[in-house]
């Protein structure tokens, strides 16, 4: 049920954003409205509301006569959500104040993402890169950061799917991970903002190609 001061169509947009960011959700998935609605305990007209807002997003997307399924990523989707976080990430990196247990945590994310990475899992190093994001942003401290980083997960959910088959694309991130925590182990925090920088950059490129092949 939505909380004090929350619609009911935002929880109901929130609990889906959190349910594609967990990948249960893919691409191509069909939202059938019915099962939702009772599975998330509103009407289905606020469901509605709730598509249109993940529409809005990007997340979702309405095929007249078929209706609602999660957006399977197109290369703009890619340079939208890759441009916010080119000025989001790294920024956490440069000015944010990291405590010992936040750099724990990092450090923590990033020798799971090595461990799934080993094993062959690229569900778990998406789910590490994901925690490794929402670390940076909980630095932030604010309320709007972590609000649009919930966005950006979901939306970047869709592009590891979009991705599953090309394991060196998920290594970009689990090699950034390593470098940027020892980076700011070593006191080096604009260091650790370039070096996530390029890991963006080589991520965003990689996507691109494959998108657009």
């Amino acid at each position: 049920m939505a909380g004090y001061g929350v619609s009911a169509a935002a929880s109901a947009a929130a609990r889906l954003r959190e349910l594609i960011a967990a990948g249960q959700m893919p691409p191509g998935h069909q939202l059938r409205e019915v099962a939702l609605a009772a599975e998330l305990d509103v009407s289905r007209n606020t469901l509605r509301e709730a598509f249109t807002a993940l529409a809005g997003e990007g997340l979702v997307e309405r095929i007249r006569n078929r209706g609602v399924f999660v957006a399977v990523p197109k290369a703009d989707d890619v340079r939208r959500i890759f441009a916010a976080r080119r000025l989001m990430e790294p920024a956490a990196l440069a000015w944010g104040e990291f405590d010992s247990g936040q750099l724990d945590t990092l450090r923590m994310h990033a020798e799971r993402a090595e461990l799934a990475q080993r094993w062959g899992d690229l569900d778990g190093m998406a789910a590490e890169n994901q925690a490794f994001q929402t670390v940076l942003m909980l630095v932030g401290g604010s309320d709007i950061l972590n609000g649009l980083m919930g966005r950006i997960q979901a939306a970047m959910r869709l592009l590891f799917d979009s991705m599953s088959a090309v394991p060196a694309f998920h290594a970009l991130y689990v090699q950034g991970h390593r470098k940027v925590a020892e980076l700011l182990d070593a006191g080096e925090p604009f260091g650790a903002a370039q070096a996530w920088r390029e890991v963006l950059a080589n991520a965003e490129a990689e996507l691109l190609k494959h998108l657009t092949a």
